[in-house]
């Protein structure tokens, strides 16, 4: 009997696991990790970006396409479509790296953004115009590249390619402390002698 319970737990965390490894939302940015070579795994070159869009009904999208990407056999042949999970080499994971930061767009806002950039992105540029681009815009609105824990992440960082502000960082000051003296503004600093 206790074989049986045992047996049946197992069962049951084995659903469980299977159940919630692997689920997308429509919106979810997803992210596939390119080795720089099959000699070193370990080594991500670049991550290949798209939003997953399930089974959500779009013009042009057939069935059992569940991402929506931005790629082609080449560069100048690369496009905004859709496209399948299983279709490609590598494994997919959530990526939503920047939901701490902004705020995501509502689903129908999303698929607006989908509508409109389907088929219709421009030509791929790798520092302003790529999946990782697309996939942030159609999620936030915002574009942004930063290839996190790759190397180009590294590359683009260190060009400044990637840097982006925090948030606090771009807050202004008011207009009335444009105007107003430091002394007025800290008080500590009227009785400070200069030099």
């Amino acid at each position: 009997m206790k074989t049986l319970i045992f047996m049946f737990l197992l069962l049951l965390l084995g659903i469980f696991i299977h159940e919630s490894d692997g689920q997308y939302n429509f919106g979810d940015i997803l992210s596939v990790k390119r080795p720089i070579s099959c000699l070193c795994p370990i080594l991500n070159l670049y991550k290949h970006f798209a939003v997953y869009v399930g089974n959500e009904k779009f013009p042009g999208k057939k069935p059992g396409q569940n991402i929506f990407h931005f790629t082609g056999p080449k560069k100048d042949q690369a496009e905004c479509i859709f496209g399948r999970l299983e279709d490609d080499k590598g494994t997919f994971e959530r990526d939503n790296y920047l939901d701490a930061d902004l705020q995501p767009k509502t689903p129908a806002q999303m698929r607006e953004s989908i509508l409109a950039l389907h088929r219709n992105c421009g030509r791929y540029r790798l520092p302003s115009n790529n999946c990782e681009h697309l996939a942030t815009d159609v999620r936030y609105g915002e574009r942004h590249l930063q290839q996190r824990r790759t190397l180009a992440g590294w590359v683009c960082w260190a060009l400044g390619i990637s840097r982006r502000r925090r948030r606090d960082e771009e807050k202004t000051f008011p207009v009335e402390y444009m105007y107003v003296s430091c002394e007025m503004l800290c008080p500590a600093a009227r009785n400070s002698k200069a030099g």
